[in-house]
């Protein structure tokens, strides 16, 4: 009844252990990803300084908990911000980390935005015909197409396919004559890109996108045609779309330079600069109404864990309770107990003698001492005492105490190594330990030491 009423009390109180590491492993997840996002919103305010902290902290936080995948996560926003900024080094340094990290525990969605990242670097690192690192990237990209494609994650797929687009455009940058197969490569990728956008109406992307666009057609002497194209994407703008209007109209003064047509070219460096102050004065606007919104989330949070409170303490309460029945329970049946006690008393003595006659193993009895009259038990205990002494004395620990027995009972290496489900490597060095510890050179010998020295 005794190993009964253990049993409950140790079940209840992994319940009460569980529901706390669970909720444990909720407000980390939380932490994680409020952290995250608070880094993007200071990237977008363009305070990268700010960004990496946030960055940083949601690193320290996946490490200390050994949230692997979450430090994957973290170390590629780190690399972001890093590229961001024209840490080129720092960014590669970080984004083979999580590359490394991805490949080996199978995170292909981190896998796919590390690759993205290398392959961004070696593109930004294109800036004469010398030292491109073009070729460089294709391979990244293409690996990162088709893990954003397995996992089924838009977003990633739009990006290869737009970086791929840039590094095409890239690879005709130094061309005297432009080369159309790398063209018509650009703008097939392109397309798809642009068609996933849409599809999934994933606005900033569009955006991307149309500029991508303008860029292409500019490459190619096409002015009269981009030009079309910019005036198209501003007649679809919404009224409040500041940003896509100031970027078409500052791609528009280039393309009115390049036509030559400088009166339309200082128009739309006027409009760019309208735009922009537009544009900075409804980001702000924004983040104001940002910031009562996080006051509201802040007051639902507080609720939140006041409820969690008050759900923990009922299951400690629980824990208690089932505790107090599980002592009544033990106390109730500890008559019955001490009848069975003298009914073993009697088996005790027979248990010793056989233990004298036939050489029984002690440890064998240590594991039924509970039937064992009270000096007998003693009696098991000191001499199990003295074989502890002895191991110790040797510094055998106890995996080694368990593969002596194990060998000294006949077992091959082989036969250990199953039983225990580790190699027959670490089993032969293990032996070899123990040979060296009791200095002798042979199964037999350890056997026969372990039993002079009382061991088994």
């Amino acid at each position: 009844m005794k190993k009964s009423t253990i049993l409950s009390i140790v079940s209840a109180a992994v319940l009460a252990l569980a529901a706390c590491n669970t909720e444990k492993a909720i407000d980390t997840s939380v932490l994680f990803s409020s952290l995250l996002d608070e880094s993007n919103a200071y990237m977008q305010q363009q305070d990268a300084e700010n960004a990496m902290q946030k960055a940083i902290e949601a690193l320290d936080l996946a490490s200390s908990n050994n949230l692997e995948e979450y430090e994957a996560e973290a170390m590629n926003s780190i690399a972001s911000i890093d590229l961001a900024t024209s840490r080129d080094e720092h960014s590669w340094k970080y984004a083979e980390m999580a590359e490394e990290l991805s490949r080996e525990k199978g995170f292909d969605r981190n896998l796919a935005k590390a690759l993205l990242i290398k392959a961004r670097i070696c593109c930004y690192a294109s800036y004469a015909p010398d030292n491109n690192r073009d070729d460089e990237a294709l391979p990244y990209l293409e690996e990162a197409l088709r893990l954003s494609e397995s996992t089924g994650d838009v977003n990633l797929q739009i990006d290869a396919y737009y970086s791929l687009c840039q590094i095409f455009v890239n690879k005709n940058r130094w061309n005297r004559v432009l080369d159309m197969s790398l063209f018509e490569l650009a703008e097939s990728n392109l397309s798809k890109g642009e068609a996933l956008a849409a599809s999934n109406n994933l606005q900033d992307l569009v955006l991307r996108g149309r500029l991508f666009r303008t860029r292409l057609l500019r490459q190619a002497s096409r002015y009269s045609e981009a030009v079309e194209y910019c005036t198209s994407v501003l007649d679809s703008c919404r009224d409040d779309d500041y940003l896509t209007k100031y970027q078409i109209y500052d791609q528009l003064t280039s393309l009115y330079h390049g036509l030559e047509d400088y009166n339309n070219a200082n128009e739309s460096h006027m409009n760019t600069l309208n735009y922009v102050r537009m544009y900075i004065s409804q980001k702000a606007d924004e983040q104001l109404q940002k910031m009562e919104s996080e006051y509201e989330a802040e007051l639902k949070e507080q609720t939140i864990k006041k409820n969690r409170y008050l759900i923990t303490c009922l299951a400690l309460a629980l824990v208690l309770f089932a505790c107090l029945i599980a002592f009544l329970i033990h106390i109730g049946m500890k008559a019955k107990k001490k009848n069975r006690e003298l009914e073993h008393k009697g088996k005790a003595k027979d248990k010793i003698i056989s233990f004298l006659s036939d050489d029984l193993d002690i440890q064998e009895l240590d594991k039924n001492k509970e039937s064992l009259d009270s000096a007998v038990a003693d009696y098991v205990s000191n001499v199990m005492a003295e074989k502890g002494k002895n191991a110790k004395k040797l510094g055998l620990t106890k995996r080694e105490l368990e593969i002596m027995r194990l060998s000294a009972a006949g077992e091959s290496a082989a036969s250990i190594a199953e039983k225990l489900n580790i190699s027959l490597r670490t089993v032969n060095n293990h032996k070899f330990n123990i040979f060296s510890k009791m200095g002798v050179s042979s199964t037999s010998e350890m056997t026969a030491k372990a039993h002079k020295m009382k061991i088994l």
